[in-house]
C-alpha cells in the first residue's frame, strides 16, 4: 500500500510536491484551530456555553481545515508559478544575450527603426562605423542623422531610399544602393540595404557594409586590367580599344591619325648587361620619356616586354614622318641611370597612317608591325612607314598569305619534289646520275606555288626546319623503295636551311635517319648556303664534321654572295662549291662576272674542291664554263626540273618518276 502511494505520487509530481511534505498540513491545522477559537469566542460573547464534547467542535474544525487547505494550495501554486516565471525570464535573458552576441559578431552594421524613423537598436559594428555609442544613436531619427552621396556626387538620404521601396510584406524585399558614407572628414564606401519589417507600417531594418577594402581591391583590379603595372602606361587591351575608337573617328570625320610601334633594339643584350632590376628601371624611365614626347590627347601604351605604341591624333603622313624621325634621334641620346648603372638604347619605329579607308583594327596594327619589322631588317635605329602598294610590302604580304598554305602543305603532304641534273662538264651528253632536289608546293585546289613565294615565307616564320625534315624523310623513303634508284646514283643534293643548323634537335634527328637508311649515306650531298654557314661558323663546322662521319658530302651553295667568301673556304670541310648563279647568268656579257667565276674555280681547285656552276641557261654560257674548267654544270642548258615524288600520293606510296 505504501509502495502504491509512492507510485501514485511518482506519477503526479505536482501532487507529491503539494501533499508529500509536512509543511502542507500547517495551514489546515492552523485554520482548524483559528476557526474553533473564533467559534468559541463568538459563543462566549453571546453568553453561550462552550461544548464539553468533541462533536461540538466538528463543524468549525471542518470549516477551518478546508479553509486552511485552500490557503495552502493557493500559496504553493503561487510559489510554483513564480518559479516558472523566473526560469522563463532567465531563459529569455540568455536568449537575448545570445542573439545580441550574434548581431555584434556579424561584419555588417544593423539598425532597427520604427515607423517614425527613430532608431530602436544598433549593433556594435554599426556604432563603430558611425562613431556613435549605442546610447547616442538609439532614439534618434535615422533618416536625419547622416548625409550621403553616391558615386556621382549626388546627395542621397535614407528617407528617399526608404520611400522608394515597394510596399510589400515580403521580408526579402530590400533596396540596395552603393553610396559613400561621410563620417566627419572621413569617407567610407558602403553598401546600403533597407528591409521592411514584417509589418511595413512598423518600420524597417537598415543593414550596411563597409566596402572600402573591396573598393580598393576593385580599383587595383581595374588598374591592372587597363594599365601596365611596371610603367603605369596603358596596356595593350586599353590601347587596342582606343585604336578602335580612333579608326571609327577617322572614318566618320575623314581625319588622319597615326599609329607608331616603338621596339627597343636588342633589348635582350641590355637585359644581360644591366640585369633585371636596372632593365625595369630603364623601361620605366623610357616610358616617361615617351610620355613627355606626346600631347595630352595622344595615347601611349606598353604593349609588350620591350615594345611601346603611340596613337597620335590628327596627324598626317609628313607630320608622322617628322615625329618618327624625332623619336628615333631622341632615343639615341636617351640614357637611363640607376645606381651608377647607365643604359643607352636605340629603337625601330613602324608607322601606319590611319585614314578614312575603313581598315579594320587588325589591318592597321599589322601594317605598323610590318613597318617596324622592316625597319629592324634594314639595320635598326630607323623608322619605316607602311605603304601597302610598295613592292617590299607586297612581297611581305605575299609571304604572309603563303603561310597558311605552307602549314596546310606540311599537314596534308601537298609538297612535291623535282630533280635537276648536275652533270660533269666534260661529258654533258652522258651526264652522271647526279641531281639536286627542288621543292615545290601544290595547293588544295590543284594549282602550284613557286618556291620563291613560299620558301621566303617559311624562312621568315621559322618553318624551314619542318620542311627540311619533310624533304629528307621522303627523299630517303624514295631511295629505299627501289635499290636501282641509288645504285647508279653518284649523289643526290638536298638543300638545308640555316634555321636547321640553329635547331638543337635537327642534328640528332639527321644522325638517327642516317643510321637507319639501307643505302650508303655517301649518296647524299647536303647543300648549305654560304650566308647560313658563316652566320654561326663554329656550329656549322661542328655540324658538317658530325655528318661527314657517316660518309655524306657537303656543298657550299651560292658561293660568292657573302662578304668574306674566300676567308671561310679554308675553314669549312666541304666537298663542292656551287658558284652563285648571279655570276653565271651574265658572264657572257659581263667580264667582271667571268673573272669572279674564274677566281672562285681556281681557288677551289687549289683547295682540292670541286666546283658546280648553276643557272647555266644557254650554249654560250656552257662554252665559257668549259673554258674556265669548272667541274660540274647545272641549268636548263643541261636539263629541266622533273617531278619524281608527289607528296599528295604519299599515303598510297606512289611515286611520279621523272621522264
Amino acid at each position: 500500500m505504501v509502495q502504491h502511494d509512492k507510485n501514485r505520487h511518482g506519477d503526479y509530481p505536482a501532487a507529491r510536491k503539494l501533499f508529500g511534505h509536512w509543511r502542507c498540513f500547517i495551514a489546515p491545522l492552523a485554520g482548524t484551530v483559528i476557526v474553533c477559537l473564533i467559534s468559541m469566542a463568538q459563543k462566549l460573547r453571546l453568553g453561550g456555553e462552550l461544548p464539553y464534547h468533541l462533536a461540538g467542535y466538528l463543524v468549525p474544525s471542518l470549516v477551518g481545515w478546508v479553509a486552511g487547505s485552500l490557503v495552502s494550495v493557493g500559496a504553493w501554486r503561487a510559489r510554483e508559478l513564480m518559479r516558472r516565471i523566473s526560469h522563463a525570464s532567465m531563459a529569455l535573458n540568455r536568449q537575448h544575450v545570445h542573439y545580441e552576441h550574434v548581431l555584434n559578431s556579424v561584419g555588417e552594421g544593423i539598425c532597427e527603426f520604427d515607423a517614425d524613423g527613430l532608431c530602436l537598436y544598433a549593433n556594435r559594428k554599426a556604432c563603430r562605423m558611425l562613431a556613435y555609442s549605442s546610447f547616442e544613436i538609439v532614439g534618434k531619427n535615422i533618416f536625419n542623422l547622416f548625409r550621403y552621396h553616391n558615386s556621382y556626387g549626388q546627395e542621397v538620404t535614407l528617407e528617399r531610399l526608404w520611400t522608394q521601396r515597394d510596399h510589400c510584406h515580403h521580408y526579402q524585399e530590400a533596396i540596395y544602393e552603393e553610396i559613400l558614407w561621410q563620417r566627419g572628414d572621413e569617407v567610407i564606401s558602403t553598401d546600403i540595404c533597407i528591409y521592411p519589417s514584417l509589418d511595413v507600417n512598423e518600420g524597417g531594418i537598415l543593414v550596411f557594409r563597409d566596402t572600402t577594402l573591396r573598393q580598393e581591391m576593385q580599383s587595383k583590379i581595374d588598374f591592372l586590367e587597363s594599365c601596365d603595372p611596371l610603367t603605369q602606361l596603358n596596356n595593350k587591351k586599353t590601347f587596342m580599344a582606343e585604336l578602335v575608337n580612333t579608326i571609327d573617328l577617322s572614318y566618320s570625320q575623314c581625319e588622319n591619325h597615326a599609329l607608331f610601334l616603338v621596339d627597343i633594339d636588342r633589348f635582350q643584350t641590355l637585359y644581360d648587361v644591366l640585369g633585371s632590376y636596372a632593365s625595369d628601371q630603364l623601361l620605366i624611365q623610357y616610358a616617361h620619356f615617351l610620355k613627355d614626347k606626346v600631347r595630352e590627347s595622344d595615347v601611349v601604351a606598353r604593349i609588350g616586354g620591350d615594345r611601346f605604341a603611340i596613337l597620335k591624333m590628327f596627324c598626317d603622313e609628313p607630320q608622322a614622318r617628322s615625329f618618327a624621325q624625332e623619336l628615333v634621334s631622341a632615343s639615341e641620346t636617351f640614357e637611363s641611370s640607376w645606381q651608377n648603372q647607365h643604359g643607352k638604347l636605340t629603337v625601330s619605329v613602324g608607322v601606319n597612317i590611319i585614314g578614312a579607308s575603313g581598315e579594320s583594327v587588325d589591318e592597321v596594327f599589322l601594317g605598323a608591325e610590318k613597318a617596324c619589322g622592316l625597319a629592324k631588317e634594314e639595320g635598326r635605329s630607323r623608322f619605316n612607314v607602311y605603304d601597302p602598294q610598295a613592292s617590299v610590302y607586297r612581297n611581305l604580304n605575299r609571304q604572309i598569305r603563303a603561310l597558311p598554305y605552307i602549314r596546310d602543305a606540311l599537314k596534308n603532304d601537298l609538297f612535291f619534289l623535282r630533280r635537276q641534273t648536275i652533270s660533269p662538264i666534260e661529258a654533258v651528253e652522258t651526264s652522271l646520275h647526279s641531281y639536286e632536289v627542288l621543292l615545290s608546293m601544290q595547293l588544295a585546289d590543284g594549282s602550284s606555288l613557286s618556291p620563291d613565294d613560299f620558301l621566303s615565307a617559311a624562312e621568315r616564320y621559322d618553318l624551314m626546319p619542318a620542311i627540311d625534315r619533310w624533304v629528307i624523310d621522303h627523299c630517303f623513303a624514295w631511295l629505299e623503295q627501289e635499290p636501282r634508284r641509288w645504285q647508279d646514283l653518284d649523289f643526290m643534293a638536298i638543300n638545308l636551311s640555316g634555321k636547321s643548323f640553329n635547331d638543337s634537335t635537327f642534328l640528332a634527328y639527321l644522325e638517327e635517319k642516317l643510321q637507319d637508311v639501307t643505302f650508303p649515306p655517301g649518296k647524299i650531298c647536303f647543300e648549305i648556303t654560304e650566308t647560313a654557314a658563316v652566320e654561326n661558323e663554329r656550329r656549322s663546322i661542328a655540324f658538317i664534321h658530325r655528318i661527314k662521319q657517316y660518309g655524306c658530302r657537303f656543298a657550299l651553295d651560292d658561293f660568292g654572295s657573302g662578304m668574306s667568301s674566300f676567308r671561310y673556304l679554308k675553314n669549312f670541310p666541304v666537298d663542292f662549291i656551287k658558284i652563285d648563279g648571279n655570276f653565271i647568268v651574265d658572264m657572257v656579257d659581263n667580264a667582271m662576272s667571268r673573272e669572279i667565276v674564274t677566281s672562285i674555280h681556281n681557288i677551289a681547285a687549289t683547295l682540292a674542291l670541286k666546283t658546280i656552276a648553276e643557272h647555266a641557261e644557254d650554249e654560250k654560257t656552257l662554252h665559257l664554263l668549259q673554258e674556265i674548267g669548272v667541274d660540274f654544270v647545272q641549268g636548263y642548258v643541261i636539263d629541266t626540273p622533273k617531278v619524281f615524288f608527289s607528296g599528295e600520293a604519299i599515303s598510297a606510296t606512289h611515286v611520279v618518276n621523272a621522264s
